[in-house]
């Protein structure tokens, strides 16, 4: 038995193996997880909000018709969020927590919100 561990073709063979597998291992990182990474993306949610409440505000509506519009402006926001993020296969986070310039999406948000309330 210990002749086959100090037995050089055999430690060869084993080194050779766990080459292999570390190679395997490498590829496998980045075929399926380095090449599927998302990019992160910014969304102005602070502005998006203030726009809503400044616009909301000019209507006179009554306080169910207020907790509607506000019920329905989250909906649409977050289905517009999602559906971004998935299309352009992005992260998407909140500008004020991204130091680098990264592409922004608060304009199609914003046109994807206003068309699924008008709706």
């Amino acid at each position: 038995m210990f002749k086959n561990i100090i037995n050089k073709e055999f430690t060869m063979q084993v080194l050779t193996h766990i080459c292999f597998g570390v190679v395997g291992a490498l590829l496998v990182q980045f075929v399926f997880i380095q090449r599927t990474a998302t990019a992160v993306a910014t969304v102005n949610l602070t502005a998006l909000q203030d726009s809503f409440i400044r616009e909301t505000a000019k209507q006179s509506l009554s306080q169910e018709e207020m907790k509607q519009r506000v019920t329905s402006f989250s909906q649409q926001l977050t289905q517009a969020i999602n559906k971004i993020a998935k299309e352009k296969h992005v992260t998407i986070l909140l500008t004020e927590a991204v130091i680098s310039n990264e592409k922004d999406y608060t304009q199609e948000i914003v046109n994807r919100v206003k068309k699924g309330m008008s709706q």
